[in-house]
């Protein structure tokens, strides 16, 4: 079983890495007008039924949020953080998600409750490979890439991803899109 989550574990990473290439890059990169409320939603959607059976509430707060951007890897951004959300909270904890316009840029927030992130860890957590808790990778079966590619993505399209949290209450992401 041990060898078996190994296995399972390189071969998330093997099949990341070139993701994150290819972002980097520029490749198959092309931008058309989206809404970060509409993404938010299909992905919402996608991924309930594992908030569920975290026993964690997910809420929707979306309004409209257009922007220009790659769909598929904005859609990829708020998969990654709402999975991160699910995953590193507490049975009875809560995922919201948020979207809207602010001074002409469209926003998208995911929150969560749960353990939070130490101060210290903030500034490295979109590093490649980093975790603020090596255990992490074991319940979750992550390879420290899933914010390395958001961040990527972000980059990309010219936008801010950020992250804020209060250790044992909250933690919160945030992506800015640039004015349109």
């Amino acid at each position: 079983a041990t060898c078996l989550r190994s296995a399972r574990r390189m071969g998330g990473l093997i099949d990341s890495l070139p993701d994150l290439a290819q972002i980097q890059s520029g490749a198959g990169s092309a931008k058309e007008e989206c809404d970060l409320a509409q993404l938010a939603a299909e992905v919402s959607d996608s991924i309930a039924s594992m908030a569920a059976s975290h026993g964690v509430e997910m809420t929707t707060e979306l309004a409209g949020a257009a922007c220009r951007g790659n769909a598929g890897q904005l859609a990829q951004v708020i998969a990654n953080l709402l999975i991160n959300a699910i995953q590193h909270n507490h049975p009875g904890g809560q995922v919201r998600v948020r979207t809207g316009q602010e001074n002409g840029r469209a926003v998208l927030t995911v929150e969560n409750t749960g353990p939070g992130i130490p101060q210290e860890d903030l500034p490295r957590v979109f590093e490649r490979f980093y975790r603020a808790d090596a255990s992490r990778s074991r319940k979750t079966g992550g390879v420290g890439l899933g914010l390395a590619i958001c961040k990527a993505i972000a980059d990309a399209h010219g936008a801010e991803l950020s992250v804020e949290s209060r250790p044992q209450e909250w933690t919160r992401f945030s992506l800015v899109m640039p004015a349109a």
